[in-house]
């Protein structure tokens, strides 16, 4: 037996309706109520004039729905509590974490090299499984995860791209796409990944991609105007034939570099610079000396020049600040002209 009365005999609450029909005795108190509580007005009228077996019949139905729609709602709060569970588990409270996407086709040796120095390094890495945009996916499941590098070696993500909300990817340091082919099919075809790529940059996150993750998905979106990048011959291919000519023209492209820092987007060329590309991030993100450590431990000591080079302003050191004088001015020597923007 409801508390209420009213609730029992038409099964909806005074409080739901927002008026109590008992009390609508006047035509100035029917006009104050909104379209939908006339309506509903007209309705417990009607039901109130018919037989109480047909009352309780239309009560029975309104309080089936309510149930349905409670248990939706509740539903739907119990998902959403499972993604922040599984969201707190993917990240981690006192470590740089980051997002590398794993697609049908990526290439093994860039992202296991990336995993080795960053993860070395304290990194946390959160690896999303992205579909083709063809793909419908509702559900996680263990076939869903995997993925098949372009060397044909498998391996199962953390989570599917699709199903985690925007919000989700704000709590990352930086994106991170390794090698690989078919990112135009995979990445560069999907709206909320390349949406999310110009988001991290225009938040000044940290973007970073190897070989045509360049060519593909930064050129594209913007993300290389006005700035400096490498990438495989397909960038610059790229660049010179198949983006607007404005943009291509605001991009100074260096093909002799293996690794290139421009601002908050870091580019390398190809997998075979996967050290010097996870090293790159790694000094960027966490300093140059969190960076010389993890080299040591992994034996990649020879690098650390190269990458101190390729990603930082060369350090003064304290006679370096000294004001010049005629016995300390250095030597002058010819200026090398700096690399030109791509022609068309």
């Amino acid at each position: 037996m409801a508390d209420d009365p009213f609730e029992e005999e038409f099964g909806i609450s005074i409080e739901e309706m927002g008026f109590d029909p008992r009390e609508i005795r006047s035509q100035e108190s029917y006009d104050a109520l909104t379209e939908a509580q006339k309506n509903m007005f007209s309705n417990i009228r009607y039901e109130g004039s018919l037989a109480p077996e047909e009352r309780k019949k239309i009560a029975d139905k309104r309080k089936k729905k309510k149930l349905e729609e409670k248990k939706k709602k509740e539903a739907a709060k119990a998902t959403d509590e499972r993604r922040e569970a599984e969201e707190r588990a993917l990240l981690h409270p006192d470590k740089k974490n980051v997002f590398v996407p794993l697609w049908d086709g990526f290439d093994q040796v860039s992202f296991s090299t990336l995993v080795d120095v960053l993860r070395t390094g304290g990194f946390n890495i959160c690896t999303g499984v992205i579909r083709p945009p063809s793909s419908s996916m509702t559900h996680i499941g263990s076939e869903d995860l995997k993925v098949t590098s372009k060397s044909g070696v498998s391996l199962v993500g953390d989570f599917l791209f699709e199903l985690k909300g925007n919000a989700n990817f704000l709590k990352f340091d930086a994106i991170i796409i390794p090698a690989g082919k078919n990112m135009d099919r995979h990445l560069a075809s999907n709206k909320k990944f390349t949406s999310l790529i110009k988001f991290f940059n225009a938040k000044k996150k940290f973007v970073c991609g190897a070989e045509d993750a360049v060519a593909f998905i930064f050129l594209y979106q913007g993300v290389l105007k006005g700035r400096s990048c490498t990438g495989s011959e397909t960038t610059e291919n790229e660049i010179r034939n198949s983006i607007p000519a404005e943009l291509g023209k605001s991009v100074t492209f260096k093909n002799s570099e293996t690794i290139v820092l421009s601002d908050n987007v870091i580019t390398s060329r190809s997998s075979a610079d996967a050290v010097e590309f996870a090293l790159a991030i790694l000094s960027n993100i966490k300093g140059s000396s969190a960076m010389v450590d993890v080299a040591r431990k992994l034996k990649y000591n020879t690098y650390c020049d190269k990458v101190k080079k390729a990603t930082k302003e060369p350090e003064l050191k304290p006679e370096d600040t000294k004001k010049p004088t005629e016995d300390n001015k250095p030597p002058e020597t010819e200026s090398k002209e700096p690399e030109d923007a791509i022609e068309e």
